[in-house]
């Protein structure tokens, strides 16, 4: 199963690069066509005291931008989640999710070294879960998204930049696990916040 959403996930991410405008490649000469790669931690906004919660989490995001202008970006992203399920203090789950989106972008000074930014976007989430520590059954649902970013492009060079990124995504998969002749349906809120460093090259 895992395997397959993963395919799905990729099948998505190439859709919706096809919604680029034909006239990628006139931009591609002028360095107008970003490729990014980020690493970091996701922390959940569900309170550790609830049952079950979330935690230990770790966000990867890779995502390629067309600058429209120096003020506006599109960006198209695939990332990935891991989280660890806990009921009552123990592991049950490992959920791993691949979120596909669509961001607007708006650099907020776009001149020098530093350049600040804002975005915002919706996506669609993949999600897989895994029991560990339990016998029985599990699924999880996909669902939609919304997230918001802010950020720093730090310049290295003109075309190669450091990057920092402090971003927050909703979303809530439905879950049904099937443990010991229970059967429990939870509607989890999985939302947290993206704390990211990475570099991003334009081409």
């Amino acid at each position: 199963m895992l395997y397959s959403k993963k395919a799905g996930a990729l099948a998505a991410f190439l859709a919706i690069l096809l919604l680029v405008p034909s006239g990628i490649h006139a931009f591609n000469g002028n360095g107008l066509i970003g490729a990014g790669l980020n690493v970091g931690a996701f922390f959940p906004t569900v309170s550790d005291d609830s049952s079950p919660n979330i935690n230990n989490n770790l966000a990867l995001k890779f995502d390629i931008a067309l600058r429209l202008t120096r003020e506006w970006e599109l960006e198209a992203g695939f990332g990935y989640i891991q989280n660890g399920l806990f009921q009552c203090g123990t592991r049950v789950a490992d959920i791993h999710s691949y979120p596909v989106t669509i961001n607007i972008r708006r650099n907020l000074y776009t001149w020098g070294v530093f350049i600040p930014y804002l975005k915002a976007g919706t996506g669609y989430v993949f999600n897989d879960i895994d029991l560990v520590n339990i016998s029985g059954k599990a699924s999880i649902k996909n669902t939609y998204s919304f997230n918001g970013d802010l950020g720093m492009d730090i310049h290295l060079t003109k075309r190669f930049i450091f990057n920092f990124d402090f971003g927050y995504m909703y979303y809530k998969p439905d879950i049904r696990i099937r443990h010991n002749g229970t059967d429990e349906k939870i509607s989890l809120d999985m939302s947290g916040i993206t704390a990211t460093v990475g570099l991003r090259f334009y081409f």
